[in-house]
């Protein structure tokens, strides 16, 4: 379900910033792909956070911020992205192809 931008602008400050500190396992050893964020692109709609099922991100002076180890790699947050900031990068976890 996509949400209207111009609802997320009007709320976004009625919606309390997650709960990715309460996650406690490290989700990101499994993933093949990260999220990568363009911050000269990003008009801070949010859109990443709230669509994100894993609570990868956190919201940092009103920018998103991906936390790593709550991160599946699924590219929810890229997909939904309206000005498309976010590109899924491949991830190797340290080692090489």
């Amino acid at each position: 379900m996509l949400v209207d931008e111009k609802e997320i602008k009007k709320e976004k400050r009625d919606i309390p910033y997650g709960v990715a500190h309460e996650v406690e396992k490290d989700m990101s050893s499994w993933r093949t792909h990260k999220p990568v964020i363009d911050y000269t692109k990003c008009i801070k709609c949010l859109t990443c956070w709230i669509g994100c099922p894993d609570f990868a991100y956190e919201v940092k002076k009103d920018f998103p911020v991906i936390r790593n180890e709550n991160c599946k790699g699924c590219g929810i947050c890229a997909e939904h992205c309206p000005v498309k900031c976010i590109k899924m990068v491949r991830d190797f976890h340290g080692k090489k192809d």
